[in-house]
């Protein structure tokens, strides 16, 4: 009786990504990779009784649907993110829309890279 071989593991799968300064940006399938690793540690330290539950850490066994959304938090400066509604509201914008924007154009770039944004050229040449 044969036993089907195992998938080779995606890149990031069996281990952290080596550093490329700047080369190419993440593919999906190394994002993906990382992902399921991240997933078996955090499965692994929950059995250990870590206490903390985190639905985006599940099991990832495929890349997810662009219209698929999870809701995550992170800690920021209150100031920082009073400016940030702030200035989404003068744009018309909300707050997850900048967000997805800036992480967008984070993993776009090349690994080592910042993301800058350029100021808007202003009517008449004077600043306001």
């Amino acid at each position: 009786m044969s036993e089907t071989p195992a998938l080779a593991p995606l890149p990031g799968e069996d281990g952290p990504l080596p550093m490329r300064y700047g080369g190419e940006p993440v593919t999906n399938l190394e994002a993906l990779g990382v992902a399921r690793r991240l997933a078996r540690l955090f499965v692994t330290s929950q059995a250990e009784g870590s206490g903390r539950t985190i639905a985006a850490m599940a099991e990832v066994e495929e890349w997810p649907t662009e219209t698929t959304m999870t809701q995550v938090a992170w800690r920021v400066p209150r100031g920082l993110i009073l400016r940030v509604r702030a200035r989404a509201e003068m744009e018309g914008l909300t707050v997850s829309q900048v967000v997805r924007d800036a992480l967008e154009a984070y993993a776009a770039g090349s690994p080592g890279s910042k993301v800058t944004y350029p100021r808007p050229k202003v009517k008449g040449g004077a600043r306001g």
